[in-house]
């Protein structure tokens, strides 16, 4: 929460992403929350980060962060990916995935260029 001044929410949020189920204690919840009030009112005027959008710009630790929340976003999204619901299957022909690295083209499937 102080390295990279964040609220309780975010906080909690990002140690349920890592360990979904995390239960706590309401005393340790109130020291937590002690703590982010004692964050706010600190001499920094800094004001904390209490969503994934917003991010402590000028601090030592924006990279750090940013990789950290940009891991958060990832996982969530992969939660999400849990509820797709597959489609009946296709009868068109399957092409495969083909991409281009410079002047090579590579074919899924396949470890020669064409």
């Amino acid at each position: 929460m102080q390295r990279f001044r964040w609220g309780l929410i975010k906080t909690l949020e990002f140690l349920n992403s890592k360990k979904p189920g995390l239960e706590m204690t309401p005393s340790l919840l109130k020291k937590l929350l002690q703590f982010e009030q004692r964050l706010e009112t600190d001499m920094t005027n800094i004001p904390l980060s209490k969503d994934w959008n917003s991010f402590y710009v000028s601090g030592k630790h924006y990279g750090e962060e940013l990789l950290i929340a940009n891991s958060y976003s990832n996982s969530m999204k992969s939660e999400l990916n849990l509820l797709w619901v597959p489609r009946k299957p296709s009868h068109r022909k399957k092409n495969g995935i083909r991409w281009r690295d410079y002047n090579d083209v590579f074919v899924e499937g396949s470890n020669t260029g064409n």
